[in-house]
């Protein structure tokens, strides 16, 4: 019977396509805007030369990057490893030494930086290498290359008028870069940088990941924090 009353009643499947819209618009709402966040974080890493993408799949092995030989500083243990090819006359790498200085005092703790020898930008930058292995045998190197890269000596042979006041035995120091060991640790170091592609100083690998250039503390201070993280995620600490 007919009350008067006209009653429009949406079929079922409407009803439930107006459900299913509703839905697929919070979700979108709630992981596009989560989308856009990580988009415009990988934007800004890209931009800072920073951008490693996923943390577990590094192209490169850090084993065959790494050699005992080479100088270190920071922990043995640390969950971040980082070798630096460097050309002691390569305006780049003096730009990136005080940022990567400020971020080894903050973070030596969790860091293992290397230094190994890509000497291609002058004719002196394998003597500038070798003086480097040379001043490593007398545990000096990290004064050397903290003078050299400052920009004190500027030319190969001024070298020999500084190197004393950094505490080196001069007699010592002129046996090593005669030995042909020494020139044979920068042949090792050279190989090494040419058979990971590295094409220019400094280049940077950083727990299997590779980047060039000099980099602000704060591009230093976002890699440390996000490998370290994901070390801390993976050991379940």
């Amino acid at each position: 019977m007919d009350n008067g009353l006209l009653v429009n009643k949406k079929p079922w499947y409407k009803r439930r396509l107006v459900v299913a819209v509703l839905i697929l618009a919070v979700l979108f709402i709630t992981f596009g805007s989560l989308f856009l966040y990580q988009a415009v974080q990988v934007y800004d890493e890209i931009k800072a030369g920073t951008f490693m993408g996923q943390a577990e799949s590094a192209p490169y092995d850090m084993k065959a990057l790494v050699d005992p030989m080479s100088p270190n500083v920071g922990a043995a243990t640390a969950p971040v490893v980082i070798v630096e090819f460097g050309d002691f006359n390569c305006s780049q790498g003096r730009k990136a030494m005080p940022a990567v200085k400020q971020m080894l005092a903050k973070y030596g703790d969790k860091v293992n930086f290397y230094w190994r020898n890509f000497p291609v930008i002058a004719d002196s930058s394998a003597a500038f290498a070798k003086a480097g292995v040379c001043a490593n045998q007398q545990g000096k190197f990290w004064l050397y290359h903290d003078l050299v890269l400052s920009g004190a000596v500027s030319v190969f042979p001024e070298l020999t008028k500084v190197l004393p006041t950094l505490g080196i035995d001069m007699v010592k120091y002129d046996k090593c870069m005669l030995n042909k060991l020494t020139a044979a640790q920068i042949k090792k170091d050279y190989y090494a940088a040419t058979g990971a592609g590295v094409s220019g100083t400094p280049t940077f690998f950083i727990n299997g990941y590779k980047l060039q250039g000099a980099l602000p503390f704060e591009a230093w201070e976002q890699i440390v924090k996000k490998l370290t993280a994901t070390y801390e995620k993976k050991s379940g600490n």
